[in-house]
This record gives structure tokens, sequence and C-alpha cells, in this order.
């Protein structure tokens, strides 16, 4: 399976029960992204939803370009694109530089999404 069609395929048609451990109780899968400011976060959400989607290119996330002032970082607050029916990219807000602070906070927006 290395072709962007067979891959697409798979993650379209992607069910937790086809594992051999099962759902595990869980019924979705949130792909939470992490990161430093203007790092593509952002850009890889639309990337993703672009081949998934199989159609013109759209900013869903309003991500900017570096000559437009992108690398300073877009994202103010958590925001979930789906992908599938079961599968969802979360948005973060970017760090500055990965402090106790910052990586409190990340813990924080992790629980929240664990409590949705």
């Amino acid at each position: 399976m290395d072709t962007i069609p067979e891959l697409t395929h798979y993650i379209k048609n992607f069910k937790l029960e086809d594992f051999s451990s099962r759902n595990q109780g869980y019924d979705r899968v949130l792909l939470q992204l992490f990161g430093y400011l203007g790092h593509g976060k952002s850009s890889f959400i639309n990337t993703c939803k672009y081949v998934l989607e199989d159609g013109e290119y759209q900013n869903y996330t309003n991500a900017k370009k570096p000559q437009e002032g992108g690398d300073q970082g877009d994202t103010t607050e958590r925001v979930t694109y789906p992908l599938t029916d079961i599968m969802t990219l979360v948005d973060n807000r970017g760090c500055n530089k990965m402090n106790n602070y910052e990586t409190a906070e990340f813990l924080a927006q992790l629980g929240k999404s664990m409590s949705e």
C-alpha cells in the first residue's frame, strides 16, 4: 500500500473494529497537532483534506503563506477539522518555546479533548 489512492482509500474506510484488539471502547480518532508557531500545522491539515477530498484545493484553516506573515502563527484557539466520520484533525495554537508553561497548556488541551 504505497500509492496515494490506496492510502486515501484506507483512511476513508478506516474502522477501529478492524484491529485485533477491537475499538477498546473508543468511537473516534482525534489526531492532535502541536508544535511551534508557523511550522505548518494548519497547512498540514489543508493538505490532508485536499488529498482525501480529491477536489479543488481549499484553505480550510485560513493558513497564510510566509510572505503573507504566515510564519508567525495564525491559530489562536483549538479548532477541529473532520477528515472522515470517525477521524478528526485538531489544530492547536502553536508555541514560541517549549517551556513548562506551554507544555502545561498542551496537556490541558489534551485533557479537554478527552472529555468532549
